[in-house]
């Protein structure tokens, strides 16, 4: 009877069998063929050009081996040196899954030269021939930001900025305004901050969107939108609008005739949103009698103005916007302020007098009487004639006439006369 041992002798490489106790035996064949890679090839994603933050390479040996970590490989390639192998994971005993974190370039992955550690199965060292070796053209698009603190104005806008950022390297010459923009874009400028990092400045009109493109030293583009401009530079502001308090009729400002206003204070208002922030400016001929600030919320304003009672004015309101421009001028609108009421001269409290004959009185009032009302009997009359007719077959008795006279501001003043008709 006799017992077989194998016994592994790393330095030969050679499988001896020996036998024990006095036995015989029969020799195996010895595994002396040294691993190697037959394949790296690009496994997630597959495509050779990619801008995908982390690549996976495959790994197949040639046999099982065993000690492999990711202190045996580097990388190589123009993307090199801004990228880093994150992990090693074992597919099988002869396949082998590299992670990396990529930058832009291209990429490789190679094996480290005097790598002692990777072995076969039987104990060979790892042979430095590679088969197949594939590799990934990382191409990251520029990052562009735009910064718009202001869409909305009545002059060209400058404060609207680009800042375009990339992993390689980035050309001010490389960011350009693209050809989708509808905004009318002037003055575009760009600054090379560092080699990965651009600046630009620009004078924006019209109404649109902003588009910028940015292509990086690699071939890497993007492109930004912002939307929303609406510069208007040639704004007319409406006609202001008048409130006097305590007077229900409405009125209107005009420059063909003079209004007549009864109250020394007057409210003006009007709503502009492209000028919001900004100011309007009250002048009475070449004298600025008043101003207020526009709205930044609503674009809407208003402005309280005491006036003196039996003056003429000349009114124009000047628009100017948040910068200080002048955009608009409304006027001149005359007004005449009166605030006195007409008062009765000559019109006796009792009278006599038979039908036909006419009843006569006199107003002063310091502009001019516009027209008189009168009752008389039920019925309501408007006339311009200072006086009133008896009406023919009025019955004798008394009777109760009511004189109203307004002046050209709307002032009113009433007289009641007792009338005996014989």
């Amino acid at each position: 009877m006799f017992v077989r041992k194998n016994i592994l002798i790393r330095s030969i490489g050679l499988l001896v069998t020996m036998c024990l106790l006095g036995g015989t035996g029969s020799a195996y064949a010895a595994d002396t063929t040294a691993p190697t890679i037959t394949s790296i090839v690009r496994q997630s994603p597959t495509s050779a050009t990619t801008d995908a933050e982390t690549v996976t390479f495959r790994i197949t040996f040639s046999e099982a081996v065993m000690n492999v970590s990711s202190g045996d490989f580097a990388l190589a390639g123009t993307g090199a040196t801004k990228s880093s192998i994150k992990s090693v994971t074992e597919i099988s005993q002869s396949i082998y899954d590299v992670e990396v974190e990529t930058a832009d370039g291209i990429l490789s992955l190679v094996v480290r030269t005097a790598v002692d550690n990777i072995e076969d199965l039987a104990g060979n060292d790892y042979d430095d021939a590679v088969g197949t070796s594939e590799s990934y053209t990382i191409v990251r698009p520029p990052v562009i930001t735009i910064d718009a603190d202001t869409k909305e104005d009545t002059v060209a806008i400058t404060d609207t900025t680009v800042t375009v950022t990339d992993d390689t390297a980035i050309a001010a010459a490389n960011v350009t305004v693209d050809s989708d923009t509808t905004v009318t874009v002037t003055d575009f400028s760009c600054t090379q901050v560092s080699s990965t990092k651009v600046t630009c400045t620009m004078s924006i009109d019209g109404k649109g969107s902003l588009v910028i493109r940015a292509v990086d030293n690699v071939g890497g583009s993007a492109t930004a939108t912002e939307t929303g401009y609406s510069i208007n530079t040639n704004i007319e502001a409406e006609r202001p609008r008048t409130k006097i308090s305590n007077q229900k009729k409405k009125v209107k400002l005009s420059k063909h005739h003079t209004t007549y206003i009864t109250k020394r204070h007057v409210t003006f208002s009007g709503t502009n949103e492209y000028l919001k922030g900004g100011k309007v400016k009250i002048y009475n001929k070449k004298e600025k009698i008043g101003e207020t600030t526009i709205s930044n919320a609503t674009g809407k304003w208003s402005g309280t103005i005491a006036f003196r009672n039996g003056r003429s004015y000349k009114l124009t309101f000047r628009f100017y916007d948040k910068h200080g421009n002048k955009i608009d001028t409304k006027g001149a609108y005359k007004i005449f302020v009166d605030t006195e009421k007409p008062v009765f001269t000559d019109l006796p409290r009792k009278l006599t007098k038979r039908p036909g004959q006419r009843i006569w009185w006199k107003v002063t009032d310091n502009h001019k009487i516009k027209r008189y009302r009168y009752f008389w009997r039920g019925k309501k009359v408007k006339t311009r004639n200072a006086y009133f007719v008896v009406p023919a077959h009025t019955p004798r008795g008394t009777y109760k006439l009511e004189v109203r006279a307004y002046d050209k501001a709307g002032n009113k003043a009433d007289r009641v006369v007792r009338v005996t008709v014989r």
